[in-house]
């Protein structure tokens, strides 16, 4: 499928890569895509969605890679997508999203809904942010309980919520890599956030710059490791807590 121009409308879901064994691919490069409820990529199947230009508007969830054995992969590399609620990377199968250009506008009426990754413990979700715009109006789940992968080299992102990485009992793999641009969190961090049997890692690295706008729990309830090297940039506008209930290490080479 493929769209240089004018509108769809979907009255309920948008759905790429529908059945185990399907291959569906989207390429949007004009117009716009008006779905009302929730956008699949790869739900049983394979869906690809390249977006370089027009406007995609979701008033339910946008899922990529939804059931376990699904792959999907979302690329923004202009235009804009905009939601009305969560964004779920992995949700119970393989997700990848990137952002390369365009502009990403999350949960847009701040209703309170967030952008997961690793949604459920069979969902597997990176987001590689390399340049554009993220806006998010609510949290940044990374590891919600499936393994999540957040990589920044460049951009501006934020959230007006939370962070919370490997934020459940299920022993997810939490992964924050900032190596570029600008990332700002409005509110509190925690890192290694629920449970035992949990990996948590957080770089900040190259030029990338990290903002907490309240307290960062480091070592919640489970293990924490956190690198601050070359001229990366961590800033927290309260009390930095290094091995909050559990374990958590600080390592600076440079910054």
């Amino acid at each position: 499928y493929t769209q240089t121009g004018g509108s769809v409308t979907a009255g309920t879901d948008l759905t790429v890569g529908d059945d185990a064994g399907s291959v569906g691919t989207v390429n949007l490069s004009g117009g716009n895509i008006n779905v009302a409820t929730t956008v699949y990529v790869g739900d049983a199947g394979t869906g690809v969605f390249n977006q370089s230009g027009g406007i995609v508007e979701a008033t339910g969830i946008v899922t990529v890679g939804s059931v376990a054995g699904a792959s999907g992969e979302y690329i923004l590399s202009g235009g804009s997508l905009i939601t009305d609620n969560e964004l779920r990377v992995g949700t119970n199968g393989l997700g990848y999203f990137e952002v390369d250009g365009g502009t990403l506008i999350q949960d847009i009426n701040d209703s309170g809904d967030n952008i997961l990754l690793g949604y459920n413990p069979t969902g597997v979700g990176t987001l590689n942010f390399k340049s554009g715009v993220i806006t998010g109006n609510s949290n940044l789940n990374i590891g919600r309980k499936g393994d999540g992968v957040y990589l920044q080299s460049g951009g501006s992102a934020s959230f007006v919520g939370s962070l919370n990485m490997s934020h459940s009992t299920d022993g997810p793999t939490s992964v924050l890599d900032v190596s570029g641009g600008t990332l700002e969190i409005a509110n509190d961090a925690t890192t290694g956030a629920h449970g035992s049997g949990v990996s948590t890692e957080v770089t900040i690295r190259g030029t990338g710059v990290v903002t907490i706008g309240d307290i960062m729990w480091h070592g919640d309830d489970s293990p924490a490791a956190m690198t601050i090297a070359d001229s990366g940039h961590l800033t927290v506008a309260n009390t930095l807590n290094v091995g909050h209930k559990d374990i958590g290490t600080l390592t600076q080479t440079g910054g």
